[in-house]
């Protein structure tokens, strides 16, 4: 005869559902007890590491070691910047400033010297290119461009078939600069780079703050005109960092009210102050106001510029 089945015994078997309900007054009681364990061993790591950060010792940069300079301006000096400006850039503070540039090179130039001479045609507004001919020396061409109103020059040196160096000569009367060239990349390198308008550009000139500064400074300011086009929302950026003088282009993009976005335009190029000199410049070296060779800097922690 079959087995009866027992009526009270519960046949039924237990499925996960089942299983769930019955731990899920458990597993609220449980998070909690991890997280505030999870919360305290945050704290404690935290606490161990700030002790740890408050007795290390910040690492010193070239900057924090750097020499005290005398010639250093912290604020603007209204009397100080007159006497610069008489001696060397009036003209940059008249409003209706706009100047007139002539761009050369040195002789016998390659094709990479004219490829860069054309990239700083585009750069600086108001400026011309002239092929430089054999017989013509440095003092004659300023001569010419002084006669026919132009209010600098600019000359693009090589080396080994690559442009190495510039030398700016402010019109009519000086001062000169030379500076060597170094990190260049043309437009057609930089990654998504755009195309420049003829619109002037805004300047940003920062950390010039000693008087051989202020007077580098003054120069570049001198190859720009004084009121820039907004509207064509480009900007050249002139900055100085251990005596290294970086030229960037950009146009900022408004994305919307809140955001706004730097497209790269180009080129860019890295300068340095060689030698400064009074005047017109001179192969000679007569009357130099600032001098220093590459590879002869006896003191890494002293600055120039700012």
């Amino acid at each position: 005869m079959p087995k009866q089945r027992n009526k009270h015994v519960n046949t039924k078997k237990k499925t996960f559902s089942t299983l769930d309900k019955r731990h899920q007054r458990v597993r609220p009681r449980k998070q909690m007890l991890i997280f505030e364990k999870k919360k305290r061993i945050k704290e404690i790591k935290k606490r161990e590491k700030d002790k740890v950060d408050s007795n290390a010792k910040q690492p010193h940069t070239i900057e924090s070691k750097r020499e005290a300079n005398k010639n250093v301006f912290q604020e603007e000096n209204e009397e100080i910047e007159r006497k610069l400006d008489e001696e060397t850039f009036e003209s940059i503070n008249d409003p209706k400033y706009i100047p007139k540039t002539l761009i050369t090179t040195s002789k016998r130039p390659s094709k990479q010297t004219y490829s860069f001479a054309r990239e700083l045609i585009d750069l600086f507004p108001h400026s011309t290119f002239i092929k430089r001919g054999v017989q013509f020396e440095i003092d004659k061409i300023a001569m010419y461009c002084a006669k026919r109103g132009y209010s600098n020059l600019i000359f693009v040196n090589e080396n080994r078939k690559m442009p190495d160096s510039l030398t700016v000569i402010h019109l009519p009367s000086g001062p000169s600069f030379y500076f060597t060239l170094s990190s260049i990349t043309p437009i057609r390198c930089i990654y998504q780079h755009g195309r420049a308008t003829s619109h002037i550009p805004e300047l940003i000139i920062s950390n010039f703050t000693t008087k051989l500064g202020l007077v580098v400074g003054r120069m570049f300011r001198s190859l720009f005109p004084a009121q820039p086009d907004f509207e064509g929302r480009q900007v050249v950026t002139i900055h100085n960092q251990r005596d290294f003088i970086f030229v960037r282009r950009h146009r900022y993009i408004f994305k919307n009210e809140m955001k706004v976005g730097l497209q790269e335009l180009g080129p860019q190029f890295t300068l340095r102050l060689r030698l400064m000199q009074r005047g017109i410049y001179d192969k000679d070296g007569n009357d130099i106001i600032f001098k220093n060779k590459p590879g002869e800097e006896s003191n890494r922690r002293r600055f120039w510029l700012s």
